[in-house]
């Protein structure tokens, strides 16, 4: 049987498309045929590279963006299911079964017209995490039927022991201060201040890594201002998958800060949707200690895999409570990486995504 992924955001290939992909994985490895709909021949490749060998399986189907609405609706009959990460439009599929992954919390991504309400009608939403599902369901009762169907963490990041980890505090997400920004100035601010008035902190490094894009890059200049000649900081930006691997195996402490002093009553969107570094993290036995908010909360259980806080002075009270800790230190990195096993590797991912069709 055939089984159909379709995204306008390809060319990003950032943390949505991968979980498209990984849905398209997870459904290979059950013998379905997984198609690709897009008319660019180059993105099987671009996938490899940055995502790995294991998605060479991807058929790639150039007949659907260039087709009609009657041919589109023709061609979708073909599929077992369709997998779709929309942005706000919806079209008509006749696949036995559609799913629509609402991956950020926002109103765009919700039908407006009446001709729009009624395509999206035929599509069940799959939702990232119960943080997103909680911000649809707020707008739209019927959504309570709807799935959550947690990310995977990449197998590669699942196969170290915990052995030579060095002095470091590790963050990973993109650099920029929009919409789900990662807060790298909040982390920047808060290790200046920490290193300065705490001794725990000698000989500790920050660790930044991240991709930038263009109209990006007067954030990350910004954030090189911060640092100025603090040589305990080191910024790595466009990292290969080799060095992010070293970075998660090395680090003691993984910070994370999305949502940070965001009014999220008002602004969901700005929190952190899921945290998929967060989970690479703990799989490496890095001890998360991340914002209280959004999707990390469902990923970290506070005060046995990792912790929660809510202002910068807490973020460096529980770090220091860690370092001074060594035995803590162990049992924390191993409950989360335990965790990340347990509860997200391929295995569960693929029983769930196989439920969805049954």
């Amino acid at each position: 049987m055939k089984i159909a992924l379709y995204t306008p955001y390809l060319d990003s290939l950032g943390g949505g498309e991968k979980y498209l992909l990984d849905i398209g994985l997870a459904l290979h490895s059950l013998g379905y045929e997984v198609h690709l709909l897009t008319t660019n021949q180059t993105i099987k490749e671009k996938i490899v590279a940055k995502f790995g060998p294991q998605y060479a399986f991807i058929k790639l189907f150039p007949n659907w963006t260039a087709s009609n609405f009657l041919t589109k609706l023709k061609l979708s009959r073909s599929f077992h299911a369709f997998f779709y990460q929309p942005d706000g439009s919806y079209f008509f599929s006749l696949a036995p079964k559609n799913f629509a992954l609402l991956q950020v919390p926002t109103k765009a991504l919700l039908p407006q017209s009446f001709s729009q309400k009624l395509k999206f009608s035929n599509w069940t939403p799959i939702f990232n995490s119960q943080f997103t599902k909680k911000f649809f369901v707020k707008l739209n009762a019927a959504f309570t039927n709807s799935k959550v169907l947690y990310p995977t963490v990449d197998q590669s990041f699942l196969s170290e022991k915990i052995t030579n980890k060095e002095k470091i505090i590790l963050n990973v997400g993109r650099f920029f201060n929009h919409l789900h920004a990662k807060k790298q100035e909040v982390l920047i601010a808060a290790f200046i201040e920490a290193t300065k008035k705490n001794h725990e902190f000698a000989n500790y490094q920050l660790v930044l890594c991240g991709s930038c894009q263009k109209e990006d890059q007067k954030y990350l200049d910004t954030l090189r201002a911060l640092i100025k000649e603090q040589n305990n900081i080191r910024l790595f930006v466009n990292p290969d998958k080799q060095t992010l691997l070293s970075m998660y195996k090395k680090a003691v402490i993984y910070w994370h800060s999305a949502g940070y002093n965001e009014n999220l009553s008002i602004n969901p969107q700005n929190a952190e949707h899921f945290g998929i570094s967060v989970l690479e993290a703990m799989s490496m036995g890095c001890i998360p200690i991340v914002h209280n908010s959004g999707g990390p909360t469902e990923i970290v259980q506070n005060t046995v895999s990792g912790f929660t806080y809510s202002t910068k002075e807490e973020l460096i009270n529980l770090t220091k409570k860690v370092i001074n800790n060594k035995e803590q230190q162990q049992k924390l990195a191993l409950a989360a990486q335990k965790q990340a096993q347990d509860r997200f590797g391929f295995e569960i991912f693929t029983e769930a995504v196989a439920n969805l069709l049954k």
